[in-house]
């Protein structure tokens, strides 16, 4: 089953609501044409839930699909691997290339979000992977997670702001602007600055 989860955003502007009824309609296309009545291939769900429930579908979730087309840090793929708390937790992350977060998380399973063939491609794949593997991969990305927290990016954000600064700062001492006489009005006092 793949399980969609939209917390709503933006619902007053047109574009989105467009865009929310065209994805309402093909949902119901796929359910109707594959689903049965004791089971449907797509569960969408558009609504806001408490942070324990949203852990509890990460930890139970076999693949995590992070695909933004352009995004920030995208939080929603390190919560998923976080949750994966079981001792021998397993799960596969699919992550937009585009995410600010594949920077750092190398050992994903990274895609363009614009090529549907290898999204295609990505889920056989993660569905391959043996649970070994998966195990292996979540470790790595946990202790990446813990390593780079809001403390690591609160210290090099302000050791860059810092960095800059003091460039800044040999930068005007290696500028002298050229030597100007200063002449007061009456014109009897010469200062050289």
């Amino acid at each position: 089953m793949f399980l969609q989860l939209l917390v709503p955003s933006r619902t007053s502007v047109p574009q989105y609501q467009k865009l929310k009824n065209t994805i309402n309609r093909w949902i119901s296309e796929v359910n109707s044409e594959f689903g049965t009545t004791k089971w449907q291939p797509i569960r969408y769900l558009y609504n806001s839930y408490p942070i324990e429930e949203v852990c509890a579908l990460y930890s139970a979730a076999d693949i995590c699909l992070v695909t933004p087309l352009r995004d920030g840090m995208n939080l929603v793929c390190k919560e998923y691997i976080m949750c994966k708390s079981q001792e021998y937790a397993t799960g596969v992350l699919i992550l937009s290339e585009m995410a600010g977060a594949a920077l750092h998380m190398k050992e994903t399973i990274q895609v363009n979000p614009n090529n549907i063939e290898e999204i295609k491609d990505a889920l056989i794949t993660a569905m391959q992977l043996s649970d070994e593997e998966q195990f292996k991969i979540i470790q790595t990305l946990k202790r990446k997670i813990e390593k780079y927290n809001i403390h690591y990016w609160i210290k090099s954000y302000m050791n860059t702001l810092n960095a800059i600064s003091n460039k800044k700062a040999k930068h005007a001492k290696l500028y002298t602007p050229p030597k100007m006489e200063l002449l007061y009005r009456n014109g009897n006092h010469r200062e050289v600055l």
